[in-house]
């Protein structure tokens, strides 16, 4: 992507009224600010760092925003492969009837009343510059209110430095493994869990997929594109993003 390339404007706008949003909804949507989006929709804005986020909010990829590709669509859905990790954690409840589990969570949208706590596991690094998934949790920390109820949502304390500057070696990450897969959005590719083995995984940015391969990229040592084997990494979980401590 162009390092000044200037997002279209005329698309965030058709994508955001499309959607009932205003300005501000948008922005509070994205985590940006208003100006950013009114910078964007006046074509002023020449900021790519801020388009991952908007694109999000509104359900496209950057290459569609910034006119590089005229197919607003994600990438093709694929059925969500669940990791094998620990059972889910216990949810701890504020109310007289005490702790319940983690699959009454599921269930129970009454989020005043109910804390929710996530997994955190670790990493190392292993051959090729791939990371290895630890095989049991390392921390467990408070579920943010968004991600409450978020089926099998985990967090994964990551060791490449593949994504630098947007990932550093530490970074928390917020894992949701049935998200659907689309263009334009940040993954983690892991190889099938096999007993005794230890699972392997990438953090990439997706950009699109074939019937064989996902086409990703990585910013270190130098942004560059890549061809992964969906055969070898068929399982791709979400980053929702980075945890604040």
């Amino acid at each position: 992507m162009p390092d000044m390339a200037v997002i279209r404007g005329e698309r965030v706008r058709a994508l955001r009224k499309e959607k009932g949003w205003n300005q501000d909804a948008l922005a509070l949507k994205a985590g940006v600010a208003q100006t950013t989006i009114s910078d964007m929709e006046l074509n002023k804005h020449k900021q790519p760092r801020d388009v991952r986020d908007v694109a999000r909010a509104l359900e496209t990829t950057e290459d569609y925003l910034f006119g590089l590709s005229d197919d607003r669509a994600p990438v093709q859905k694929r059925g969500p492969v669940p990791m094998q990790l620990d059972p889910p954690p216990a949810v701890l409840s504020n109310s007289k009837e005490g702790a319940i589990t983690g699959d009454a969570q599921e269930t129970n949208t009454e989020l005043s009343t109910i804390s929710r706590f996530l997994f955190t596991y670790g990493t190392s690094l292993g051959e090729d510059g791939n990371m290895i998934l630890s095989n049991r949790h390392i921390d467990k920390v408070r579920a943010p209110g968004y991600a409450e109820n978020v089926e099998l949502a985990y967090y994964v304390s990551i060791c490449t430095t593949d994504m630098v500057p947007a990932y550093w070696p530490g970074d928390e990450l917020l894992i949701y493994p049935e998200h659907p897969v689309y263009g334009g959005r940040d993954y983690l590719l892991f190889v099938p869990k096999v007993d005794g083995v230890a699972q392997m995984c990438k953090l990439r940015r997706l950009l699109s997929m074939t019937e064989t391969h996902w086409v990703c990229t990585a910013w270190s040592p130098t942004q560059h594109e890549e061809r992964i084997s969906i055969k070898d990494y068929p399982i791709a979980h979400w980053v929702e993003g980075k945890r604040n401590r």
